[in-house]
């Protein structure tokens, strides 16, 4: 190998671990608000516990997804997202069967919203988008899939899935 073609290929070996020792921002497999964006400037999203209906308890409906990026668990009770379009990762997570569906929205700055999801049958919910500010949006019905237990399957599973 000649001088020059060690330089080269020195060169670029040294350009391509500069360009990956994250001297540019740092990136996150999680899902971030912009910074300083808070809940004045904002859109709020909130959890909500599910609506099974009597008093049973079925877990809860929870933002998973902003614009395809994942959420980070531990934003699930509320994320802060810049106001405008969006699509949102919505996911009822039950007690035994859960389900994801994705809502279309444009936020409002300084509003706060939450996700919402009931029981509409053993296999099947409802979710939504409420704002706390306006009507009620339109319901997006959804097929539930049993959650796999500790114990391998359930009746969920066979009824469900």
């Amino acid at each position: 190998m000649t001088g020059r073609t060690s330089l080269g290929v020195l060169a670029c070996a040294a350009t391509m671990l500069w360009g990956c020792s994250g001297s540019g921002p740092a990136s996150s497999p999680w899902y971030q608000s912009p910074p300083g964006l808070d809940a004045a400037h904002g859109a709020v999203v909130s959890k909500s516990d599910n609506q099974a209906g009597g008093t049973i308890p079925d877990g809860d409906t929870r933002v998973v997804t902003v614009d395809g990026q994942t959420v980070s668990p531990a934003e699930w009770d509320k994320v802060t997202l810049p106001p405008g379009p969006h699509t949102l990762g919505v996911q009822y997570n039950g007690t035994t069967a859960a389900a994801k569906v994705e809502i279309r929205a444009t936020l409002r700055a300084g509003a706060a919203y939450e996700v919402k999801g009931e029981r509409t049958g053993p296999c099947d919910a409802n979710l939504w988008l409420e704002d706390h500010g306006t009507p009620a949006a339109p319901k997006l019905e959804t097929h539930l899939t049993a959650k796999p237990s500790q114990y391998g399957s359930s009746v969920m599973a066979v009824a469900c899935n």
